[in-house]
């Protein structure tokens, strides 16, 4: 496939995220996985460059990129990953800052040329583990139905002796969450440090299993608490941070094709990864909102996306205390929740309400430590 590059015009956001889906393939056939059955479909090395040159014309002077590779299993498609990263590199110049973000399952081993591209491009890693080994084999098998974990463990043992910048992905569901803690206390015992719980909002979350998740986090504050400050768990540092006011509300909003998005490897453009799909050629995708190809330039809001109003605007969101503390704008998460990007529903709510409490408890917990040590 050949596409022409056309020269970007400059563009006005100070971080923009541009996330690329670089393979449908995948060794793993993880059931709850949003991206559909896996496809030995990669994404042509034209279509790369020319995300990444309109990702680099929709950030300011001075500001941010975070390209963001995906799959299926993106090191599968190591070699479009290097060009893009390469290429984003180029068109940024001076100008902006280039981050790269990949997330992997760890079925390809980090070790040679995987390993050579993760350190020398700094990458901010993501290794999906869903906590015990006997709870990952049972949500993440691989195409031959084994369990994968000593794959991901090894990769995790790579990546920490490397010294990569690692955060863990845990896939939280109804059938796993009463042992998601015990699952991140032993990934912590073996040297990570850093955690991003992902709830599988599409599950069937029972009122049981809703009870539970609740009190995982709860539970993840205690560990956040007693293990301080070693680790990080984004379920309380985030609420923490904003407690702190060390980032802002404005900075975790949702950028749902405006401030983000998704290329696919069709060239199909979406608002979010996780609406990608399956992107099978020839079928239509409901999410899509154009395509690469339709202009060049900055990535604009395009009409057909629709105006966002402020999420929960007719949920009776503006009356919470707990608001400006809250994520509830997570367009995916809405969408699987209630069919509207705009809309939370209840077990949203509760989640929030919960991190946001347990982050408070947290704060209260380390004051009195602190203060008890001055004296």
């Amino acid at each position: 496939m050949s596409m022409t590059l056309r020269a970007p015009r400059s563009g006005g956001c100070a971080r923009y995220r541009l996330a690329l889906t670089l393979t449908h393939a995948c060794p793993l056939r993880c059931g709850y996985c949003y991206a559909g059955r896996a496809q030995a479909i990669a994404m042509p090395v034209e279509i790369a460059r020319a995300a990444v040159e309109r990702g680099v014309a929709s950030v300011a002077s001075g500001g941010r990129l975070d390209l963001v590779l995906l799959g299926g299993e993106p090191l599968v498609a190591l070699d479009v990953a290097r060009e893009a990263v390469a290429h984003a590199r180029r068109s940024a110049g001076d100008r902006i800052d280039v981050v790269v973000h990949l997330t992997t399952s760890g079925a390809v081993p980090l070790r040679g040329p995987v390993l050579r591209f993760l350190r020398d491009e700094e990458v901010q890693l993501g290794l999906s583990i869903d906590g015990l080994p006997e709870v990952h084999d049972a949500q993440r098998p691989r195409a031959d139905g084994g369990g994968s974990s000593t794959g991901a463990l090894a990769a995790l043992d790579a990546a920490l002796e490397a010294g990569l910048s690692l955060r863990i992905v845990s896939v939280v569901r109804p059938e796993t969450v009463d042992r998601l803690v015990e699952g991140l206390r032993f990934l912590a015992d073996r040297g990570a440090r850093a955690f991003d719980p992902s709830i599988d909002w599409s599950a069937p979350w029972d009122a049981p299993s809703a009870r539970d998740l609740i009190g995982a986090v709860t539970d993840a504050g205690t560990l956040f608490a007693d293990r301080f400050p070693e680790l990080q768990i984004g379920w309380i540092d985030t609420p923490l941070a904003l407690r702190q006011g060390a980032i802002s509300a404005e900075a975790l909003a949702c950028g749902y094709g405006r401030g983000e998005m998704a290329v696919a490897p069709s060239g199909r453009l979406y608002p979010c990864e996780r609406l990608v799909g399956e992107d099978r050629p020839g079928r239509e995708a409901r999410r899509s909102i154009g395509r690469l190809d339709d202009a060049d330039g900055p990535f604009g809001a395009p009409a057909d996306a629709g105006p966002r109003r402020p999420a929960g605007d007719d949920h009776g969101c503006s009356s919470c205390s707990l608001l400006d503390g809250c994520s509830r704008s997570c367009a995916c998460a809405n969408l699987a929740r209630t069919g509207d990007a705009d809309e939370p529903d209840g077990l949203i709510c509760a989640f929030e309400e919960a991190r946001l409490r347990a982050a408070a408890a947290v704060a209260i917990r380390l004051r009195r430590q602190s203060a008890a040590t001055a004296v």
